[in-house]
């Protein structure tokens, strides 16, 4: 028997680069769902760093994916306790995180300010302004700043003893690694907040131009080199609340830029198009080198996706969360045949239409015939 993780990785990786798999390599998209699968909660998972590689872990025990998007709690929720302020917490089921309702920061008259310098807006502003804590007076402050350091530092260097677990015990990769890139438009659209950052798009389109070029050193890759997998993650929110003309002229330029950075030194990119980006938009992915890019669809069709692109990009096909939860096994079974049979073995591979959070997300045996049927069936 040869290297299961290994025979994972090239999976993957063939898959990225356009080689016929013959097969249908499968991603699970389980997040908080793994612990409500697990019957864990997510302040157990947090208690301790291995009860939470067990938690995260069960599921791939119990069912063969060849890799896994995200492996362990992916925010320093224990940092943020320190802080006086969570954007990021556990919901009322005590498994599924949530994201606070209002995270904006920069102010009508402070874009200018923010343009000029936003490493210097972030240090004398944001994280102040963010964090009640860091106004209390000294030493209050430095107290609570080193305490949310030091547990910042330890879910940092987690990573590598998950990484050690996925390889060793669960023999599953995770699909990317290191910490996400981000548009600029999307960490402008963070710092402004939804709805003022829409209403900028129309009352002050240079000034949004400008902000998002200012913050394209914050996004660009780091290091010398990166491999071939795993891939680099990178999350976009915003362009699915983009016309055509906004994000061709105010959101593509500089996120090109950050992605061309990577590419420049060998990465792939992972893209989660969040929402329905429709054709208009996902055609500029074309403007890339093949085999640089593995677009995640959640929303959109994949063959008319793959029609577009796919000759260069990889995509995940979106399998339907509701067929998975409320489906039959002979259902999705079906589904996934004549997906495969339609969309082919080369470029592309299994992934849900949405990350699994709660804990009714999916039927997990419906979801573990869809993963063994994936090994089972052969193009």
């Amino acid at each position: 028997m040869g290297n299961v993780y290994e025979e994972k990785r090239t999976l993957m990786s063939n898959a990225a680069n356009h080689v016929d798999t013959h097969q249908m390599p499968i991603a699970s998209m389980a997040q908080t769902w793994a612990i409500a699968y697990a019957n864990s909660t997510l302040d157990e998972c947090l208690t301790s760093l291995d009860k939470e590689i067990e938690v995260y872990g069960k599921h791939l025990l119990d069912m063969d994916f060849d890799s896994v998007f995200i492996f362990g709690v992916n925010r320093p929720l224990n940092a943020y306790k320190h802080l006086g302020f969570a954007p990021y917490f556990a919901s009322p089921d005590g498994v599924t995180l949530q994201a606070a309702d209002n995270t904006a920061i920069l102010q009508d008259d402070e874009i200018e300010r923010f343009t000029r310098d936003p490493s210097a807006f972030f240090r004398e502003v944001a994280i102040a302004r963010r964090y009640p804590a860091l106004q209390q007076d000294s030493p209050k402050d430095l107290e609570a700043m080193k305490a949310a350091a030091k547990d910042l530092m330890a879910w940092l260097q987690a990573g590598k003893k998950r990484d050690k677990a996925l390889k060793k015990v669960y023999q599953t990769p995770a699909l990317a690694s290191g910490i996400p890139t981000s548009p600029p438009f999307d960490q402008y659209l963070c710092y402004r907040g939804f709805q003022k950052a829409i209403v900028d798009l129309r009352r002050r389109p240079e000034q949004v131009k400008e902000a998002c070029e200012a913050l394209v050193p914050f996004f660009t890759a780091t290091e010398k080199s990166y491999p071939d997998f795993p891939w680099v993650m990178n999350p976009v929110v915003g362009a699915t609340y983009l016309n055509p003309k906004q994000f061709e002229e105010i959101f593509w330029p500089t996120y090109k830029k950050v992605l061309d950075s990577y590419i420049e030194k060998g990465g792939k990119i992972l893209v989660a198009l969040e929402g329905k980006w429709g054709k208009e938009k996902y055609r500029f992915f074309n403007d890339f080198p093949a085999n640089s890019i593995i677009c995640f669809l959640e929303d959109d069709d994949p063959f008319e996706a793959k029609e577009i692109i796919g000759d260069r990009c990889a995509i995940s096909y979106p399998f339907p969360v509701a067929l998975l939860k409320h489906g039959s096994k002979e259902e999705v079974i079906e589904h996934a045949k004549q997906a495969i049979d339609k969309i082919g073995t080369t470029g592309v591979f299994f992934a849900t239409d949405k990350c699994l959070m709660s804990p009714g997300d999916v039927n997990p045996e419906n979801y573990r015939a869809l993963a063994e049927f994936c090994h089972e069936y052969h193009v």
